[in-house]
C-alpha cells in the first residue's frame, strides 16, 4: 500500500498533495509491521528530497523511535535507518 502512494505522488502530484499522504506516512512510521516502516522511510525521502532536508525531516521522537526499533529491520531497512541518523540534527545538546 505505501508503494501505491509513492507511484500516485509520480502520476498525480496535486492529489498526493490535497489528500495529505505526508501526514499519514509520518504516522506509518509507527506501524508493527517493520516492513510498512521502511517503506514509508523510502517514499518520505523521495516525495521530500526538494525540501530543504533533501528528504523526509527527523525530530528526536522519530530518531529514538526508530533506533530503538533498529533490531526488527533486515538489512536493506536498517541501512534506511541509518542513512536518517547525519541528517538529524538535535534541537539542543540534551
Amino acid at each position: 500500500g505505501v508503494m501505491g502512494i509513492l507511484k500516485l505522488y509520480h502520476l498525480d502530484p496535486e492529489s498526493f498533495e490535497s489528500s495529505g499522504f505526508v501526514d499519514i506516512l509520518y504516522d506509518m512510521l509507527r506501524d508493527p509491521d517493520a516492513s510498512v516502516v521502511c517503506n514509508c522511510i523510502i517514499v518520505l525521502n523521495e516525495v521530500m528530497q526538494n525540501s530543504p532536508n533533501g528528504g523526509m525531516a527527523i525530530n528526536r521522537a522519530i530518531m529514538l523511535h526508530l533506533l530503538n526499533r533498529i533490531v526488527e529491520f533486515n538489512e536493506f531497512a536498517k541501512v534506511q535507518v541509518l542513512e536518517l541518523v547525519p541528517r538529524y540534527i538535535p534541537a539542543n545538546e540534551e
